[in-house]
């Protein structure tokens, strides 16, 4: 309920290959946390579909038909890792 607009990405991972990644816009003033989510999760979907990472988005890249530009999601997760900032929350 306190979820506005997810988005499903694959990240590279070096012992699976891939791990799944859910960018996340939640409603306005609504926070959550990587924990919440994988907890109700949980509750819902197969623990192999659960995702390892998640990331808090204001708004998604959209390309010129407003379909989500999985390929930003991907370089903004990425460039998060590799600079080891500790949020993930994205503007």
């Amino acid at each position: 309920p306190r979820i506005r607009e997810v988005s499903i990405i694959g990240l590279p991972d070096q012992f699976y290959g891939e791990i799944i990644c859910a960018c996340i816009i939640t409603k306005t003033g609504k926070n959550l946390t990587t924990l919440e989510i994988q907890e109700y999760l949980k509750t819902q979907i197969a623990s192999y579909k659960i995702p390892s990472r998640v990331a808090i988005f204001n708004e998604f890249p959209l390309n010129s038909m407003g379909k989500v530009r999985k390929d930003v999601l991907r370089e903004k997760v990425l460039g998060l890792r590799d600079t080891h900032e500790k949020s993930n929350s994205f503007k």
